[in-house]
C-alpha cells in the first residue's frame, strides 16, 4: 500500500469504513443485484488491508448490509480465500474466490501483477456468462499451474446458492453508476 501523500487523490483508501461506505452508496442506487469484487493479500484470517485487516465475517456484514436479499455475486481474490465461502454464502450469493482455505494462490510474486486467477476471471472469461464463469475460472488456473508445476495447487473455491443458480443465466451486470 502507497502511503497516503503518494495515493492519487481519485484512489480511496482500501479500510473496511471507506469499502463499507462506498458499498452501501453504490448498492443504494443499484437497480437490480451486486457484483463485488475484491482483491488484496489474503492469510487465513482474511484480507490484508494496509495496516489492518478485513474478516470473513466483517466482509458478509459489508456484503449483507449493502445488499440485502438481491442477488450477490462476489468474486474474492487473494491467497486463502476460501475462508470467506462459509460467511458470504447465501441461497442468493454466488462466491468464487482464488483458492482453498489453506491455500496460497499462484501469481503473488514480485515479478507478477496479479495472481493466475485475476486474468482467468477478467481476460479468459466474460461476466455476462455468469453461470459457465466459476467453472471456466477453475480450468484456467488448474491449467496454468500444472504447466507451471505449481504445488500444491490453488484450486479456486466456487459456491452458487439453491436460489440464484436458476436465476444465474438471466442476470446481466453493467458498471457501476
Amino acid at each position: 500500500m502507497q502511503p497516503d501523500h503518494e495515493r492519487p487523490q481519485a484512489v480511496l483508501l482500501s479500510d473496511p469504513r471507506t469499502i463499507t461506505g462506498e458499498l452501501d452508496r453504490l448498492a443504494g442506487s443499484a437497480k437490480g443485484g451486486c457484483l463485488i469484487y475484491f482483491t488484496s493479500h489474503g492469510s487465513p484470517e482474511g484480507l490484508v488491508l494496509g495496516d489492518g485487516g478485513l474478516t470473513p465475517s466483517a466482509m458478509a456484514s459489508m456484503v449483507d448490509d449493502a445488499c440485502g436479499d438481491r442477488p450477490a455475486v462476489v468474486v474474492v481474490a487473494a491467497c486463502f480465500s476460501g475462508v470467506f465461502i462459509p460467511p458470504l454464502a447465501g441461497p442468493n450469493r454466488m462466491v468464487m474466490t482464488a483458492a482453498r482455505p489453506d491455500r496460497a494462490s499462484f501469481g503473488c510474486g514480485e515479478a507478477d501483477h496479479y495472481t493466475f486467477f485475476t486474468p482467468a476471471c477478467s481476460s479468459g472469461c466474460r461476466w455476462r456468462m455468469i453461470p459457465a464463469l466459476g467453472r471456466a475460472v477453475q480450468t484456467c488456473v488448474a491449467k496454468r499451474e500444472h504447466d507451471l508445476g505449481a504445488d500444491p495447487p490453488s484450486e479456486p473455491q466456487l459456491w452458487i446458492g439453491p436460489e440464484l443458480a436458476p436465476d444465474l443465466p438471466l442476470l446481466a451486470f453493467s458498471a457501476s453508476p
